[in-house]
């Protein structure tokens, strides 16, 4: 197991802000404080290199986060089928086949399909479905 899959994105909120702190150093906003001069604690929006506080909600900031997550698509599919293709390590090879197949539509069927609820009171009850109450 990768030990970066233990490390939380954010932990306790920062005071009086409600805002996460970064647990993990490559989350944490790149903002520096004004009073001392530090680098921000707080952990930076999806995708982006900044906190809401210092303008991670911003349209731009936004859109350009959108973007860096858009540019991982191909590289992320690239390494998933190099991992679907190597032999070492079956578990991550079926479970990178899984992935690619859970996002392109060919996953598990996720509804559940309930037959006419009168049938089955009907089949429990043991009589016929006309002879049920309204």
């Amino acid at each position: 197991m990768n030990t970066d899959d233990l490390i939380p994105d954010a932990i306790l909120p920062a005071r009086g802000t409600g805002a996460p702190l970064s647990a993990n150093p490559e989350r944490r906003c790149i903002a520096k404080s004004k009073h001392t001069g530090g680098q921000c604690k707080k952990a930076a929006m999806k995708g982006g290199r900044v906190c809401r506080a210092h303008g991670g909600a911003a349209p731009q900031v936004k859109r350009l986060a959108t973007q860096r997550l858009e540019d991982l698509v191909d590289p992320a599919i690239k390494r998933l089928g190099s991992a679907i293709k190597q032999t070492a390590d079956l578990p991550t090879s079926v479970r990178a086949s899984q992935i690619v197949l859970d996002r392109t539509g060919h996953h598990p069927k996720q509804t559940i399909e309930v037959e006419d609820p009168d049938n089955i009171f009907a089949r429990i009850l043991g009589v016929d479905k006309d002879k049920l109450p309204e």
